[in-house]
């Protein structure tokens, strides 16, 4: 049952209610579905123009779900109040703000785990532009300035608190059709419990265009990221080029770009915490965390929610490369196929040292009537200490691959294709040669129209060579 009663819709200030109560039917895996009940109450008011300069609209409700399969059990209530601003200014400019406050209680998780219940209050403002300028209006100037913060109570215990603020301008400036250049800030800073920490970084560069068939890009860049316990300054220039040329039978593109850093790392902590870095755990396969040399008995895997903390050989495993440590669901255990979960952990800073950086890599992609490419890569990417002692080792690494992959239509409707692609990278920590084979036939689900099935399979050859 939906309902909305409208009122006023032609004045500068109209306003709403509405009210929904639905009842969808929820797909977790293959053997599992279930019917979820969501109540949505709500109401909606604008001020528009001419009545006021600047339009405004409020947005507030409550959502309250609940459903149980075999692998979950939902029990959610949100309340949600979003206020936005915005005004054109000029023919080719705005700016909008925007706030918005969230209150989440959940009861959610698996059943075959203990639920405890969790709040969250998320508060955010966010304000956005966009500026055009010049006579030919050649200088595009953006940015976006947002401060959140976030605060968890768990089972009455207060978690950590996250306070977050971002500011981000850009200027692209066309100089002609073919040239332009853009120059970019980013600051990032956040509070999590004891922990600070406060990126910034700064690029310049330039794209000369020729004839689109040949492209290049330069720039140079400096960051800063300062976390508690340890500061990582960087310096660098980096550049590209990139060659497309159609050809009777398809077209070939060659692209290659080299980068140059100067890093200076300084620690005084052994260790660096990192809390709810979000990622997504599809099928078995597993899925690399962002930091390296993490501290594998650090890791905590829970739900978005807070209200579950999963079991380790249970719910899910770790498996470590050389420096990188990936989290794999289990099958049969509480973690659903392709759910999205937070995950706590600690990493090694390594001490303080400074070191050179260099990358440099090639591409080569050769299309033959859209139905097939062929391509082949090589990557080598030096690293060389300058000074310091460092607890963990560096890592220089030489990668080629080359493969061959096809979609090939055999009718109107039906599909085949796949992909084949042989790596191997040499690297100080954990090389490895790889052969991966991918297929696929997609085609139409009989006497269902616009619908197709697809199936695929995949197989993985991996060798990592010297590594456990």
């Amino acid at each position: 049952l939906t309902g909305r009663f409208s009122f006023l819709e032609q004045k500068p200030y109209p306003f709403a209610l509405y009210y929904e109560h639905l009842n969808p039917s929820v797909s977790l895996e293959v053997a599992d579905r279930f019917l979820q009940t969501s109540t949505k109450v709500g109401a909606n008011a604008s001020l528009l123009q001419p009545l006021s300069p600047v339009s405004f609209n409020l947005d507030a409700f409550r959502q309250e779900s609940e459903g149980k399969g075999l692998g979950v059990v939902q029990n959610d209530t949100n309340d949600q109040a979003t206020l936005r601003a915005y005004r054109a200014i000029g023919d080719s400019g705005y700016g909008q703000f925007v706030y918005q406050a969230n209150h989440r209680e959940s009861r959610s998780g698996s059943p075959n785990l203990p639920i405890q219940m969790s709040t969250n209050d998320n508060h955010e403002i966010t304000f956005d532009s966009r500026h055009l300028y010049g006579d030919q209006r050649q200088f595009n100037l953006t940015q976006l300035t947002s401060y959140s913060t976030q605060d968890y109570v768990i089972a009455g215990t207060p978690f950590t608190s996250y306070r977050d603020f971002r500011f981000s301008p850009g200027l692209r400036w066309e100089h002609d059709p073919d040239r332009n250049s853009f120059y970019r800030y980013n600051l990032f800073t956040s509070s999590q419990g004891i922990q600070e920490t406060r990126n910034q970084s700064a690029t310049a560069g330039l794209t000369q265009r020729w004839e689109q068939r040949l492209t290049a890009t330069g720039d140079i860049h400096t960051e800063n990221n300062q976390t508690t316990g340890m500061d990582q300054i960087s310096h660098g220039i980096a550049g590209s080029l990139n060659y497309r040329r159609p050809l009777s039978f398809g077209q070939l593109q060659l692209s290659g770009g080299l980068r140059y850093d100067d890093r200076d790392r300084v620690a005084v902590v052994d260790q660096i915490a990192v809390i709810g870095e979000r990622i997504t755990l599809p099928d078995a396969i597993a899925v690399a965390l962002a930091s390296d040399f993490i501290i594998v008995s650090t890791v905590v895997v829970s739900n978005l929610g807070r209200t579950q903390t999963y079991v380790l050989n249970v719910d899910y495993e770790l498996v470590v490369i050389g420096s990188i440590t990936s989290v794999r669901r289990l099958i049969g255990g509480a973690i659903l196929d392709g759910q999205e979960v937070l995950v706590d952990y600690s990493y090694q800073t390594g001490g303080s040292f400074h070191y050179t950086a260099q990358d440099l890599s090639l591409e080569a992609n050769l299309s033959i009537k859209r139905h097939y490419d062929v391509y082949a890569g090589y990557r080598n990417a030096p690293q060389r200490l300058v000074s310091g002692l460092p607890t963990i080792p560096l890592n220089s690494v030489r990668n080629t691959h080359y493969g061959a992959r096809a979609g090939l239509p055999v009718s109107d409707f039906v599909e085949v294709g796949g992909e084949a692609r042989h790596d191997r990278q040499q690297e100080d920590i954990a090389p490895f040669r790889r052969d991966s084979y991918d297929a696929y036939v997609q085609f139409p689900v009989p006497r269902i129209r616009n619908a197709t099935l697809r199936m695929s399979g995949r197989r993985v050859i991996a060798d990592n060579i010297g590594s456990p």
